[in-house]
């Protein structure tokens, strides 16, 4: 999703980063309207997301297409330890979220603060 209110769907660079995206999006969809009920939002739209599940709501206008994107307000911890040693100290945790958005799950990384 984009700071001017599109959903965008981009390929990642194969010689760049994995959070790397310098390609144009595949497809974009401008975002109508938004509603929230509990742990999932509801991005409605005038046209279907290729490559996304999106329920038809309506016949005409500009909020034909519903998708959802849902958060199970839940963290996971990962322990990367480089050197494969348990208890020499040098392991550190990486913390990670998980979202579906049209029945696909993305996951995003938190920095948390010490």
């Amino acid at each position: 999703m984009t700071t001017n209110g599109y959903v965008e769907v981009r390929q990642n660079d194969v010689t760049g980063r994995n959070t790397e995206y310098r390609s144009q999006p595949k497809t974009s969809v401008k975002i109508q309207r938004t509603t929230i009920k509990g742990h999932t939002r509801y991005l409605y739209l005038a046209k279907k997301l290729s490559g996304f599940k999106t329920t038809k709501v309506k016949s005409h206008g500009k909020t034909q297409y519903r998708l959802a994107l849902v958060n199970p307000q839940k963290t996971y911890a990962v322990d990367f330890d480089p050197e494969g040693d348990e208890g020499d100290g040098d392991s550190s945790l990486s913390y990670y979220g998980f979202l579906k958005l049209g029945g696909k799950t993305f996951y995003t990384s938190y920095a948390l603060d010490d």
